[in-house]
């Protein structure tokens, strides 16, 4: 596992500004975050769009993604994800749910986008989904990108048994609420487990301070907050005391 955790701003610093937009995701990194999240669909020329609903109401306008062009969608302020490589290089971690209707058509389209803004880009993206048989497919279509399985606890035998066939299918990391890997609250050790099968552990909405270093103090590789600041204190804490642990 690495050694330290990736800060994913979730929608960008979307507690300081609209979500998902480029000012949200500069403002995120500015402050601190080394890693972005977002989420993707396809525009109508097969772009990918980085919005989390495939109808929008902009200006109370109903716009479609999936029927519209990306060109406008950007002037609507709904970025692509070329736009933000453009506007913020690759130099962090990219968390893209695939929520588009067709999430092998949206992990084409952001890959695509990768590939162009140059390899690091693509070393750091890790597209995300639910359902395992989405994960397979991408899998055999682009044997190289880092995939991350969303998922909850009902969904599960048992995060030993799960990591393990996450493991099997080539998964990188599993992707839990924060609550679910917490300890205290569902017992043992899953984040262990997780480790054990070789996974990374992510836990998104740890929009605190002590929620983010409580999870940090207990393992986790990734954490979500809308407010990277949160994430970037809670980091702070854990390797101040980690250096007085080591002093």
């Amino acid at each position: 596992m690495t050694d330290r955790a990736i800060l994913f701003a979730h929608r960008g610093a979307s507690a300081l500004a609209p979500e998902n937009s480029l000012t949200a995701f500069r403002l995120a990194l500015e402050l601190g975050a080394t890693g972005l999240e977002s989420d993707v669909h396809v525009s109508r020329d097969g772009v990918a769009i980085l919005v989390h609903d495939p109808v929008e109401i902009i200006a109370g306008r109903r716009v479609v993604v999936g029927d519209t062009e990306a060109a406008e969608l950007e002037r609507l302020e709904r970025p692509s994800l070329r736009s933000l490589y453009r506007m913020a290089g690759n130099a962090f971690a990219l968390s893209l749910d695939l929520n588009d209707a067709d999430p092998l058509a949206a992990a084409t389209a952001v890959i695509q986008a990768a590939e162009e803004s140059g390899p690091d880009a693509l070393g750091g993206l890790l597209l995300c989904h639910g359902r395992l048989r989405v994960l397979e497919a991408i899998r055999r279509r682009h044997p190289d990108v880092g995939l991350v399985h969303s998922t909850a606890p009902r969904y599960m035998t048992g995060m030993a048994a799960h990591a393990q066939r996450l493991a099997d299918l080539d998964v990188v990391a599993v992707n839990l609420r924060w609550s679910d890997w917490d300890a205290d609250r569902v017992g043992g050790d899953a984040i262990a487990a997780a480790h054990e099968a070789g996974l990374r552990a992510f836990a998104w909405d740890t929009q605190t301070v002590e929620l983010a270093a409580r999870m940090l103090d207990q393992g986790v590789d990734g954490i979500y907050a809308d407010d990277p600041s949160v994430l970037v204190e809670a980091a702070r804490r854990r390797a101040s005391s980690a250096a007085l642990e080591g002093s």
